[in-house]
């Protein structure tokens, strides 16, 4: 995690630098799904991602972002039976996830004069909080999976349709140590400046 750090606080100035008056910087903000990896495979519970990236381009081909996203699960486990309170019930299990890091974005076809179709690689952290929802009186304790890092890559477009403003569907996977890790499709709104 130090040196994932390191390598971004060295990159972020150089990034910065290398891109001057040329290339404007993107903000953008996204909403759309995700589907959670857990111990049963990749394709776990699924729920509603939104986030959001900021970054530069710095040359005809490249760019850096920093993004960060949050995504909201819940799902119902089997039935279960309290030997304290003598209750049987049906928990429900809420996650909460937290993707974050940067990445690189290369720009591999251009759609018109400005929008492009591009492939990402990056580095993300994840965070996941976890609840269960049980009727008063029954103990159930929340759980935190810790911060974890991994690699994240995906594709997406970026199609702007005046000269500040776009939007950008994209795909993105987030492979992190387990169970960290998750997919998200997601479709957002593009502000250059």
């Amino acid at each position: 995690m130090k040196r994932l750090i390191l390598l971004l606080v060295l990159l972020f100035p150089v990034v910065l630098s290398a891109a001057e008056a040329q290339y404007p910087w993107d903000l953008s903000g996204f909403v759309g799904g995700a589907s959670l990896c857990d111990e049963a495979g990749c394709f776990g519970p699924s729920g509603i991602a939104f986030g959001g990236s900021f970054g530069r381009q710095f040359t005809d081909r490249w760019s850096f972002e920093l993004d960060g996203v949050a995504v909201r699960t819940s799902e119902i486990l089997p039935g279960r039976f309290d030997t304290f309170t003598g209750i049987f019930y049906i928990p429900e299990l809420q996650r909460k996830r937290f993707w974050g890091g940067f990445t690189f974005l290369l720009s591999v076809a251009k759609i018109g004069d400005k929008s492009n179709l591009f492939v990402a690689l990056g580095a993300v952290l994840a965070y996941e909080h976890q609840d269960q929802l049980v009727p008063e009186g029954v103990f159930a304790p929340d759980k935190t999976l810790g911060l974890k890092g991994g690699v994240s890559g995906g594709a997406g477009m970026n199609l702007w349709f005046s000269e500040n403003w776009g939007i950008r569907p994209e795909f993105r996977f987030h492979g992190v140590a387990s169970p960290l890790s998750g997919m998200r499709y997601t479709g957002g709104l593009m502000y250059r400046f």
